[in-house]
This record gives C-alpha cells, sequence and structure tokens, in this order.
C-alpha cells in the first residue's frame, strides 16, 4: 500500500471528509447500495461531443428512457454519482464500450421498483361524460 502524499485527497472527486462519512453512514442505515441505488441494471446513455448537442442529447435519451420503463411498469432513476467513479476507471468505460470522446451526462438504473408508486393523477373517468360521435 503506497502512502498518501501530503495534500492528497483520499476522498472522491467532489466530497470532503464530512460528505463522505455521511455516505458511509447512509450506507449502514439507508440504502446499502449508494452508487447504484439498488438498481439490478444500468443504461449509459452517451454522445459524442463535438456533433450536435452532446448535453442535452443525453438528457433526452435519458428521459425517453426513463417513460418507457415507466409505461412498461419498471422504475428507473437517473444518477451522476457513479459519474464521478467512471471517471476513475478509463478501464470499465472501455468495457462498456464508450469512446473516450464522448459525453456522458448520467447513468440510469432499472428494474422493477420496490416500491410501486403514483406517477400521476389516478382517478377514474366516469363513463357518462364520455361522448361518442357517429358519422354514419
Amino acid at each position: 500500500m503506497r502512502e498518501r502524499l501530503a495534500g492528497e485527497d483520499v476522498y472522491p472527486r467532489g466530497y470532503d471528509e464530512k460528505s463522505y462519512g455521511d455516505m458511509r453512514r447512509w450506507e449502514q442505515t439507508v440504502r446499502p447500495d449508494m452508487l447504484f441505488c439498488g438498481a439490478p441494471h444500468i443504461l449509459v446513455p452517451h454522445a459524442p461531443l463535438g456533433a450536435g448537442e452532446p448535453v442535452q442529447d443525453v438528457i433526452i435519451a435519458g428521459t425517453y428512457f426513463e417513460l418507457l420503463c415507466a409505461s412498461r411498469g419498471l422504475g428507473a432513476v437517473m444518477m451522476t454519482f457513479p459519474l464521478d467513479v467512471l471517471a476513475l476507471m478509463p478501464d470499465v468505460r472501455a468495457l462498456l464500450g464508450i469512446p473516450e470522446d464522448h459525453y456522458v451526462g448520467m447513468v440510469v438504473g432499472f428494474g422493477y421498483p420496490q416500491i410501486p408508486y403514483a406517477r400521476a393523477t389516478q382517478r377514474g373517468l366516469d363513463p357518462a361524460r364520455v361522448r361518442t360521435l357517429s358519422l354514419g
């Protein structure tokens, strides 16, 4: 094990000692898988840099995928925390087939939800309110 250099940060990018400690405590009490939120599957939408609008393209792709999951009874969660980990592991990025010149803005975890919840207003429609038009 190598010695840490003076001033070298031992915490993941964007975290200090307090926030990293909070995350570790939450893993004990709230959610054991803080990286992928317990999702059994992931989708990593990415787009080439320098062509079109990669940031917007990735957001649109992730949003459409989330809608597709919802329409099929699957849960989806858009995550950015795994991106810091992915940036530290270029071999995993290569294993996933993501070219170096592609923008990755999120990781979408998906699967059957543990806790189902209503996505929008859930109300019945009174059949007497439906009017049909017949031409003929």
